[in-house]
C-alpha cells in the first residue's frame, strides 16, 4: 500500500508542476519553407493564388484569407536574430507575403511559403524575402524594415494533411500510466 500511495503523490505532483504558469510551454518557432518568389505588379488574389498553385503543384489550393497592413501585426521571432512570425489561427498550409519594394534592390514583391512548422505561425527569414524585413530593429525599432510588409494571403487545400502532435502533458500521463503498471506487475509477480 505504501508504494501505491507514493505512486499516486508522485502522479498527483507532476500534475501539479505541469499545470504551473511558468511550466507551460513557450511556443515554438520554425521558420518555414519558401517555395518561390515573383515580382507580381498585379497583386490580386487570384494572381497569387494563381501563382501559389503553380509553385506548390497542389491544384485544390483555395484563398482562406487575407491581412493588409493595417492588420498585421509581425513580431521578430524570440531569440532568432532576423527571424519574423505572423501568427494566423486558421492554420494556412500555405501563405504569400507581398512587400513594398520602393527604393529597394529586390527583384521580387511576393514571397512564397508552405507552412511547416507549428501551424498557427507563419515564419520567414530576413534572407527569404531579399531582406525586405529587418534592418536595425534591436538599436531602434524605427529602423525597421517591417513596415514594408503591404500584406498576406493564406491559403487551404483540399488534399493538404495536418498531423496531430502529443502534448508533453499526454506523453507524461501515459509514461506514469505504464510505470504504474509496471510497479503493480512486479509486486504480483
Amino acid at each position: 500500500m505504501n508504494a501505491t500511495r507514493r505512486i499516486a503523490f508522485a502522479v498527483l505532483y507532476l500534475l501539479a508542476a505541469l499545470t504551473t504558469p511558468a511550466a507551460q510551454a513557450a511556443p515554438i518557432f520554425a521558420v518555414d519553407v519558401k517555395i518561390g518568389e515573383a515580382k507580381m505588379n498585379n497583386s490580386s488574389d487570384a494572381a497569387e493564388l494563381d501563382m501559389l498553385r503553380k509553385l506548390s503543384g497542389d491544384k485544390t489550393l483555395f484563398l482562406s484569407g487575407k491581412a493588409d497592413a493595417d492588420l498585421i501585426s509581425a513580431s521578430a521571432v524570440p531569440g532568432m536574430p532576423g527571424a519574423w512570425f505572423l501568427t494566423d489561427l486558421t492554420q494556412p498550409g500555405y501563405f504569400a507575403l507581398k512587400f513594398g519594394t520602393g527604393g529597394t534592390n529586390a527583384t521580387a514583391t511576393t514571397f512564397f511559403f508552405r507552412n511547416t512548422g507549428n501551424l498557427s505561425q507563419l515564419v520567414w527569414t530576413d534572407d527569404q524575402v531579399q531582406f525586405l524585413t529587418g534592418g536595425a530593429c534591436a538599436n531602434n525599432q524605427s529602423k525597421c524594415n517591417i513596415g514594408r510588409l503591404s500584406h498576406y494571403t493564406t491559403t487551404m487545400g483540399v488534399s493538404y494533411d495536418q498531423v496531430e502532435l502529443p502534448e508533453p502533458g499526454g506523453i507524461v500521463l501515459l509514461g506514469l500510466g505504464l510505470l504504474a503498471a509496471t510497479g503493480v506487475r512486479r509486486r504480483r509477480g
